[in-house]
């Protein structure tokens, strides 16, 4: 099958109620009928000013049903200038749930590969400005005030929704797409035909998602027109679903350094219509838009910090001269469900009777602290009972480094 050229049994296959879903979402617009069984939907291309018309069959009894489902999607794709396939995998994947779509190139704009650490990355930045959201979502669910960062691990309905999501790895030609499937619970659906009001959390998680990458694209763009960093307006929108979880994970995405544009489009599932607000599908950051969204995290990390009980491994010492009073330890320990090397300065008789022997023999060690971000790394001030937990001896802290 080529790219842009599907079977006419495929054409046969699709629902009419998808493809208008579809258009509803995109800024389609019903004008005029058809005959009784087809509707005429218009929209000008904002690039040109042309017009294109669709007309769609709203019953597959006809026997041109198929060409005139293959007349739509190839309307489709000339309008987006994408390929027909791609128009096609939206459609279906819609009926499942929310589609959320990350595009980005390789440095090169010649390829729709990406090199594999990249790959990797990408990936896991997708799962974690999902999580991001669904963050947000649970703590305004709770009647409480967004968060600038998430350190804790996330509550169980955070986990439960990320176990749900399904991957769709797809390529396009110069361009890498990554497509996450965010599913709307059958059972949900059937309710909120009964009960217009009942929205599903799923459904909730994408809003807040796109709301927050709207509002953040739109603060980056400014400070890169003024050309002047500031975080208080990066401040404001937290309420908004914005977080330095969320500037991690699309600067990541980003390409973290060696920059790449970044696309982010959501395909709305058919149900459960209408959205509670006029939520724009596609957000796209320039490479050029990606420094302030790190500057941003970096500044959110820094003002804030969190009081924790840590545990972990000590994985590295330092002391600037034999006899310091203190000493400079690192610790690789669990933050937000990954292990973080997290740095600690240390007296000197924790550091000489504790710390050392810990790093030596694979001892697990506690302490509590205020744990600060500040770029990649954390640090924990102040800390308090630092002392072994003598059950884990035979773990070795080689395995960690």
């Amino acid at each position: 099958m080529k790219a842009n050229t599907l079977e006419h049994s495929i054409f046969d296959a699709l629902n009419p109620l998808n493809l208008i879903a579809y258009l509803q979402t995109y800024g389609w617009q019903k004008v005029d009928h058809f005959g009784e069984n087809t509707v005429i939907w218009t929209q000008h291309q904002s690039s040109t000013g042309k017009e294109f018309k669709i007309f769609l069959p709203l019953k597959r009894e006809g026997q041109d049903f198929a060409i005139c489902m293959k007349e739509a999607i190839k309307t489709l794709a000339l309008f987006e200038n994408r390929p027909q396939l791609s128009i096609k995998a939206d459609l279906d994947t819609v009926a499942l749930g929310d589609v959320i779509q990350i595009r980005t190139q390789d440095i090169f704009h010649t390829s729709s590969t990406l090199p594999l650490e990249y790959a990797l990355l990408l990936h896991q930045r997708a799962k974690d400005m999902l999580a991001s959201a669904a963050r947000v979502a649970v703590t305004l669910a709770a009647g409480i005030e967004p968060k600038p960062y998430y350190l804790n691990r996330p509550p169980g309905d955070v986990t439960k929704y990320l176990s749900q999501i399904r991957l769709l790895a797809q390529s396009e030609p110069n361009s890498y797409v990554v497509k996450l499937i965010s599913p709307i619970n059958p059972e949900l659906l059937n309710k909120q035909l009964e009960i217009p009001e009942i929205k599903p959390f799923e459904r909730i998680v994408v809003e807040t998602l796109m709301r927050g990458l709207n509002a953040l694209q739109k603060v980056a763009l400014s400070a890169n027109q003024q050309g002047n960093f500031d975080v208080a307006p990066f401040q404001k929108i937290v309420s908004e679903g914005m977080s330095a979880n969320l500037c991690d994970a699309i600067t990541d995405m980003g390409g973290a350094g060696q920059y790449r544009p970044l696309e982010i489009r959501v395909s709305w599932s058919y149900m459960p219509r209408p959205l509670s607000e006029d939520i724009s599908p596609r957000i796209t950051f320039s490479k050029e838009v990606l420094p302030f969204i790190e500057k941003a995290s970096n500044a959110l990390w820094e003002s804030r910090s969190e009081e924790i009980q840590l545990e972990g491994y000590v994985v590295a010492l330092k002391r600037p001269e034999s006899g310091a009073n203190v000493g400079k330890i690192t610790i690789l320990g669990n933050i937000d469900g990954k292990e973080h090397k997290v740095k600690i300065e240390l007296d000197k008789a924790h550091y000489e009777n504790d710390a050392i022997r810990a790093h030596q023999e694979g001892i697990k060690v506690s302490c509590h602290g205020e744990l600060r971000k500040k770029k990649n790394f954390f640090s924990l001030f102040n800390p308090l009972d630092f002392h072994l937990l003598q059950d884990n001896k035979n773990h070795s802290s080689e395995q960690l480094l």
